[in-house]
């Protein structure tokens, strides 16, 4: 029985009509057989490597025991999009359980791989890796921005997923200083901006961390990012912009009027007293400015001075 009428139309398959491609298909059948007989690989990889499409849907159907993830990468590394879309509409016509990532597509400089892999019903667009690094971390950190966009598009993306040391994808786009991906984050109606990490670090606690005045401040836009959050020690977003003596960041957290720069870290010391311990008179300058601040200080000194007992 002709192979066409053996497999199910719903199989993608290429048509071999004319004499020229069954000439090719046969001689291309054994060149692959052979190939295989002598590295021990998948025939199905082998075809994708060397772009041997015409058999390719054949192969599909015949191997059972397949990593499509494997298969993709390999398609997407090659830039052979037409065996990737031969892999995804035999995918489509699975019924099977099977999960497949967009990791491998973001690999590759062409948004044809991405598209390709969100239009097939077995992708999970949310998968993380071994070290729970998904699609939109992958993104940001190869600051590939058009990819972002589609991803963001899907309905079903989540974009406050975390990786192991537990930072979203807007935790590295604020350390970064990747602007443009931290304002296409932070539009996503699903986003928080109050995440914390492992230790108990914000996306506003990287940006000030890493002096990222313009960071701070898309964030401070977004309507529920708290500038109050306090990391394991209890530091507060004041705490790091005086200790890193960055006063273009201060002025942006002062100049928050949600912002209360008197909070105490786990020493019982403010901002204020963290100033003058380190002899940073510009950040005493500006916390001068703010009355608030100073109020509560006063009534501080005896931690401040135990602290400058002990170091």
């Amino acid at each position: 029985m002709p192979y066409n009428d053996r497999v199910p139309p719903e199989i993608h398959r290429p048509e071999i009509g004319t004499v020229t491609e069954r000439i090719n298909c046969y001689f291309q059948t054994i060149f692959l057989t052979a190939l295989s007989c002598v590295r021990r690989r998948s025939k199905v990889e082998l075809a994708i490597k060397h772009q041997l499409d015409l058999i390719l849907s054949k192969q599909l159907t015949n191997e059972h025991q397949l990593s499509f993830d494997k298969l993709i990468d390999l398609a997407t590394q090659r830039n052979n999009f037409s065996a990737l879309e031969i892999v995804i509409r035999h995918l489509n016509a699975l019924k099977k359980d099977i999960s497949i990532s967009c990791h491998s597509a973001l690999r590759s400089t062409s948004e044809r791989p991405l598209q390709l892999i969100l239009n097939c019903q077995h992708t999970d667009i949310n998968h993380q890796d071994n070290d729970g690094i998904t699609a939109l971390h992958l993104c940001v950190i190869n600051q590939n921005k058009r990819l972002l966009a589609m991803l963001l598009e899907k309905p079903q993306i989540d974009p406050n997923l975390t990786d192991r040391h537990g930072e979203t994808a807007c935790h590295w786009a604020a350390k970064n200083g990747d602007k443009e991906s931290l304002s296409m984050l932070l539009q996503h109606p699903r986003t928080s901006p109050n995440i914390k990490d492992h230790q108990g670090n914000s996306p506003s606690h990287l940006a000030v961390f890493s002096h990222q005045k313009i960071c701070l401040e898309l964030l401070f836009r977004h309507p529920n990012t708290d500038p109050n959050l306090q990391d394991m020690e209890k530091k507060s977003l004041s705490h790091i912009a005086v200790m890193n003596n960055d006063s273009d960041v201060l002025s942006c957290i002062l100049n928050n009027p949600k912002s209360n720069p008197h909070l105490p870290d786990q020493d019982g010391l403010t901002p204020c007293h963290w100033a003058m311990i380190k002899n940073h008179k510009e950040m005493m300058a500006l916390l001068r400015k703010n009355t608030r601040s100073f109020i509560s200080s006063h009534q501080s000194f005896i931690p401040m001075r135990s602290a400058e007992a002990t170091g």
